[in-house]
């Protein structure tokens, strides 16, 4: 597991992975917003990122899945960076 800085997150492409519903109440500033069940079609938008990738949800468990996924299709430094409100108490 990766240990998330603020170094780390200010240098990295930031994908929200939760429902648009979630995403209605705030995202991360600075991430996109790209549905976990809509990684498969959106891989040539995630391939034009920079690196490195943090991707976040509500608790960590669907960002946690969308690493796995991504790691399996040859992306490499990836990070789960759990929910919102980790990625902003970091940014602090």
């Amino acid at each position: 597991m990766s240990i998330l800085t603020k170094e780390l997150i200010q240098a990295a492409s930031i994908i929200d992975v939760r429902t648009q519903e979630e995403v209605d109440e705030g995202m991360f500033a600075g991430s996109i917003h790209i549905c976990l069940d809509d990684l498969a079609s959106e891989m040539e938008q995630i391939e034009n990122l920079k690196t490195p990738i943090i991707l976040y949800c509500r608790s960590g468990n669907r960002s946690g899945h969308a690493v796995k996924y991504l790691e399996d299709q040859g992306f490499s430094d990836l990070h789960n960076g759990i929910n919102k409100e980790t990625l902003d108490k970091l940014c602090i």
